[in-house]
């Protein structure tokens, strides 16, 4: 009888040598070194969606070439991973990030897109990713996020796109948007979203989108479109 692990470990040396300048792969399978060592190997990778949680493995699926994505359960190698490649575009799903994965992400400088979601983010993680220099696209979905005192971080210069739903936030965290000058589109959602919240980034120049659900803001906030000079477009829906 044929191993399992054995079935998985074949289908990604054929991804691999059959594909070797495929960018994207799916991996249904469990991450072991020898996953690690197979990923590694495609040399054109740019895009790596990481899946903390456990899921059933069917052998008769575990390569599907998709293009330039790889989706990898669960991954204790996650860092060294990382240290394979030179990323663009980074998804952690479900993932409870440690300062370890805060220095992986660190040295990925050429990443220009960062998802969470379902993801505990502490401080030193969070701080990095606001600093990465060609970030341009962030987004915080159920997270459960820690960053501390904002009151010294200027963050990206570059991020142009930030959506934070339902996620960990207070006006602190709205005063760092705030100071993200290059910021044009804006998602917010989550009751921990307020008026006082949204004061805080009135005057911004360059926002051009602002959407807006499930939060506590009135819209006496922003009905003045005079407070954002750039603003075309603002959508207010199903607020508490």
């Amino acid at each position: 009888m044929l191993n399992p692990r054995s079935a998985v470990y074949t289908a990604l040396l054929f991804l691999v040598f059959n594909e070797i300048y495929a960018t994207r792969v799916e991996i249904k399978t469990r991450m072991e070194s020898r996953v690690v060592a197979a990923i590694s190997c495609l040399p054109y990778l740019d895009t790596l969606r990481v899946e903390a949680a456990p899921s059933t493995v069917d052998n008769s699926k575990c390569c599907q070439s998709i293009g330039s994505d790889v989706l990898v359960k669960p991954a204790t190698s996650f860092p060294i991973l990382l240290s394979s490649h030179h990323l663009t575009s980074l998804t952690l799903i479900g993932w409870e990030l440690t300062d370890f994965d805060a220095g992986a992400i660190r040295d990925q400088t050429l990443l220009r897109e960062i998802k969470f979601f379902d993801c505990s983010v502490p401080e030193d993680v969070f701080k990095v990713v606001v600093g990465l220099p060609k970030l341009r696209s962030l987004a915080f979905d159920r997270c459960s996020v820690r960053y501390g005192s904002l009151d010294f971080i200027h963050g990206s210069d570059s991020l142009e796109e930030l959506s934070y739903t339902y996620s960990d936030c207070d006006v602190a965290l709205a005063k760092l948007i705030g100071r993200w000058k290059r910021l044009r589109k804006l998602e917010l959602a989550g009751p921990g979203v307020g008026d006082l919240f949204v004061e805080q980034l009135l005057g911004h120049p360059n926002l051009e989108r602002l959407f807006l659900h499930m939060t506590r803001v009135t819209r006496s906030v922003v009905s003045d479109t005079k407070d954002f000079p750039a603003l075309q477009e603002i959508r207010i829906s199903s607020n508490e």
